[in-house]
């Protein structure tokens, strides 16, 4: 169970600090940092405890404060583990973004400090926040980049042509164009 903490003058400082070095929002102004904090929740991690589980639905993302996760999968009955990532880190917007299930569990390697966000301060965040929305973007495009490296691609094999019902959907002047 996390420990709740507040944002107070004592925390208030390293939060801040994390979320300007954050890839997110590193060309977000101070002012709006302090937006940013208050939309937040500061959450506690002991080691070993997860933090979010796999096929959970994803109604938030976090900023990793201080410390350390790992990402872990179950694939075919076993436990395999992703990656480990240290403060600052953010996790779980991609499964806001598609509106999906989590694709893994988190799991605190030391002691952490979360910022937790609800899934619905992610779209405010791009609507209220100049640079958010390429910063994000930068850095989910950034992620697919390393992964797209270690997993190659499958090439499209066949000839397949869509169903006509898909067909007719399409605008005759889009179709025309592409053919």
């Amino acid at each position: 169970m996390p420990k709740t903490w507040n944002l107070d003058a004592e925390n208030r400082p390293g939060v801040l600090e994390a979320l300007s070095k954050s890839v997110w929002f590193g060309a977000v102004s101070e002012q709006q940092l302090e937006l940013v904090l208050d939309m937040g929740q500061l959450l506690g991690y002991a080691a070993e405890e997860p933090i979010v589980r796999q096929d959970e639905d994803s109604d938030s993302f976090f900023l990793l404060v201080k410390g350390g996760v790992r990402f872990e999968a179950l694939r075919k009955g076993e436990t395999v583990e992703l990656g480990r990532a240290k403060a600052p880190f953010s996790f779980g917007e991609l499964g806001v973004l598609l509106a999906r299930t989590r694709t893994a569990t988190v799991v605190a390697t030391t002691e952490v400090m979360v910022l937790r966000f609800e899934a619905e301060a992610l779209e405010h965040m791009m609507k209220m926040l100049s640079g958010f929305g390429l910063s994000l973007t930068r850095a989910v495009a950034t992620r697919l980049a390393k992964v797209s490296e270690l997993v190659p691609l499958p090439d499209h094999v066949g000839d397949e042509r869509p169903e006509p019902e898909i067909m007719r959907l399409l605008p005759f002047g889009f179709l025309q164009r592409h053919r």
